[in-house]
């Protein structure tokens, strides 16, 4: 249909119409009829502002053209609109901002948001992840996590390309920990991710382990590696206890812990001592986890104490909760 056929037929539309034909208009890839839509609607409608429904589809259709300029004049339209505070609305925006190449600015207007929703942190997460800022990405996915917003299926995916894009394997073990841990493992798509990260940093008895979730079947695999003599490294440990914390086997998950250090002579890394706060606070032993970070030879970091605080907020261990708060407060001010 052409431009010119659209606005006789569409003359006598409401915005609840409008609404409709600018949505289907965006569903079929058409980002220019969107917006040439949206400009009709306002001419039919000059003394109504659109609704909190239309914002968000003009947005994307700003970011699908990565037209900055545009954008900018959709972003002061919103401004002068009763919508501008809504959290879609604000959210929307960013993620225009971020898509047009402007981190920038999407990244102020979302510390500007007095409310954010896992949308919020996702848009402005995957932007600095697309530029491989792996700084701006550890800040916010701290933040986030300090803030109480659980990640979902987008967050985690965006988190294990980043981490398998640069091939580091420890990290990437984080993410699947900490996705596994807010109940994200039986996702396919996440675990399709996973394995395809796995596979990037060459470890298949992670991508393995990422694919079935089989926590008995690994620390039985593990058992029997060892006793052919298989040399396992850091990255094998994590996994295991992180096995050994899923099916909360605390005994096991100490025996592994202190075979890492005799006989194997193996340091464990932060990622290994958040695995054992997280395994001590599934179990309830607060006081031991507490007393375990303390006695770390690491400064413990925010992976630390949001694996206590997270166990903390299961049992309604109110005292040691607000002690971990503060000390995720003090690294991440």
């Amino acid at each position: 249909m052409s431009s010119s056929y659209v606005i006789p037929i569409l003359d006598r539309f409401s915005i609840a119409s409008w609404n409709s034909s600018i949505k289907l208009s965006l569903n079929r890839g058409d980002a220019r009829k969107t917006l040439l839509l949206f400009r009709q609607m306002k001419q039919q409608h000059s003394h109504e502002h659109p609704n909190n429904f239309i914002f968000p589809l003009i947005a994307k259709a700003c970011a699908k053209l990565s037209d900055l300029k545009l954008a900018q004049i959709i972003h002061a339209r919103v401004v002068k609109t009763p919508h501008s505070s809504d959290i879609y609305v604000q959210t929307a925006m960013v993620d225009m901002y971020v898509k047009c190449s402007n981190l920038e600015c999407g990244h102020h207007l979302f510390d500007e948001m007095p409310d954010r929703d896992v949308s919020s942190w996702n848009a402005v997460i995957m932007g600095f992840a697309q530029m491989g800022d792996f700084d701006r990405v550890s800040l916010l996915s701290n933040r986030m996590r300090i803030d109480g917003i659980l990640p979902d299926a987008v967050t985690i995916m965006v988190l294990t390309q980043l981490m398998s894009g640069i091939k580091d394997l420890r990290l990437l073990s984080s993410v699947h920990y900490f996705g596994s841990k807010v109940g994200l493992g039986y996702d396919v798509s996440v675990a399709n991710t996973w394995i395809s990260g796995y596979a990037k940093c060459d470890d298949l008895f992670l991508a393995g382990f990422a694919l079935n979730g089989k926590f008995q079947a690994t620390l039985d695999r593990c058992n029997r590696m060892l006793k052919t003599g298989f040399q396992p490294n850091h990255v094998t440990f994590i996994a295991v206890l992180q096995a050994c914390t899923h099916a909360s086997l605390l005994e096991m998950g100490l025996k592994f812990f202190n075979m890492m250090i005799k006989p194997y002579k193996i340091n464990p890394g932060l990622d290994h001592y958040s695995c054992m706060v997280d395994l001590l606070g599934r179990r309830g032993k607060f006081k031991g986890a507490l007393k375990f970070i303390q006695e770390m030879p690491l400064q413990p970091d925010a992976g630390i104490w949001g694996a206590l605080l997270s166990a903390c907020k299961i049992h309604h261990n109110l005292e040691i909760s607000e002690f971990a708060a503060n000390q995720l407060f003090l690294l991440e001010p």
